[in-house]
């Protein structure tokens, strides 16, 4: 009778919450965990769109592409810099351009209440990167594009976003990260800088591949239970909740906008490179490259094991 009660209370606990806790802390690891080197990520059923720059045409994966994003974007070949793969996306900053720096390319997509965008970004040394944009997601009024723009505050009916980048008043490494977010309730015109509220202060360094994965949930209309994250080389650095991003249901999480518009353009007779690649937008936590097995060149074929870059993983978890 004791073994059986025994058993009885075995199987109540596996069903219980602090059982459900467990398997959620396995999920945690993300959806990247279960694809090293990112080989098939784009099968996973909660993946929405993939880009690691590997195929000749990889521009037509994005609806519009700037003419400065053409002109100063290209493909970085090098062995000692590229991420995985055979390719990463090269940005060059040149001093003519200005702050549009290396314009900007926009992916359009059918909308999510809920969207994770992980990517992974490397900068140049001894460049100026004190405030720099990088990667943004965007939201509208289904069947709509664009916002009111820059230093007008969101009404919930028309747009909001929130985006990452790096800046500091010195460098390397770059320690003023946040997330620039556009909402209804915002304090002024322009966007908040969310600021890290985690206990972990960020640290950017300059010439090797640092890992961004920032999220928006929305916010059922008539309530402020919206959120937003950004996790750092799978740290998590910032939480913000009770966020009213809309006010009507039709309003989703439509748009990537990778722009490259800075403050600080390079000065007379130099130039800048940002690198950016492995972007995946998904469902739910992608988190850091799982580099473990296959290199992540086998996805285009070239198999092997696991051979990391200079710089690759420094500051994550191990």
């Amino acid at each position: 009778m004791k073994r059986l009660v025994a058993l009885l209370v075995c199987l109540l606990l596996s069903l219980s919450p602090a059982g459900s806790g467990s398997a959620q802390k396995t999920s945690a690891k993300g959806i990247a965990s279960k694809y090293p080197g990112d080989v098939d990520i784009a099968k996973d059923p909660d993946v929405l769109f993939v880009e690691g720059f590997e195929s000749a045409n990889w521009d037509k994966n994005w609806q519009e592409r700037s003419r400065g994003h053409r002109r100063y974007g290209a493909m970085e070949t090098d062995p000692k810099i590229v991420l995985g793969g055979k390719r990463s996306l090269k940005l060059l900053f040149k001093p003519e351009a200005g702050k549009d720096a290396a314009g900007w390319m926009h992916r359009w997509w059918d909308g999510a209440d809920v969207a994770h965008l992980r990517y992974y970004f490397r900068l140049s040394t001894g460049g100026n990167w004190r405030n720099q944009k990088i990667m943004q997601l965007h939201g509208h009024r289904r069947g709509r594009k664009y916002g009111t723009g820059a230093g007008r505050r969101p009404t919930g009916y028309d747009w909001f976003c929130t985006g990452t980048g790096v800046g500091g008043r010195r460098g390397p490494p770059w320690t003023d990260i946040i997330l620039y977010t556009y909402h209804p309730h915002q304090r002024g015109g322009y966007g908040d800088n969310v600021k890290p509220n985690q206990g972990v202060q960020p640290k950017v360094p300059e010439g090797k591949w640092v890992c961004y994965e920032f999220m928006i949930k929305l916010n059922d209309v008539g309530k402020r239970n919206g959120e937003q994250r950004l996790w750092i080389d799978g740290k998590l650095v910032i939480e913000q909740k009770g966020l009213e991003w809309r006010k009507r249901a039709d309003m989703l999480i439509d748009n990537i906008m990778q722009p490259t518009y800075t403050h600080t353009p390079p000065k007379p007779g130099t130039s800048r490179i940002l690198w950016i690649d492995n972007i995946v937008l998904a469902k739910r936590y992608i988190g850091p490259l799982n580099t473990t097995g296959r290199h992540p060149g086998s996805r285009i074929g070239s198999g092997g094991r696991l051979t990391p870059p200079v710089g690759w993983g420094e500051g994550e978890d191990k």
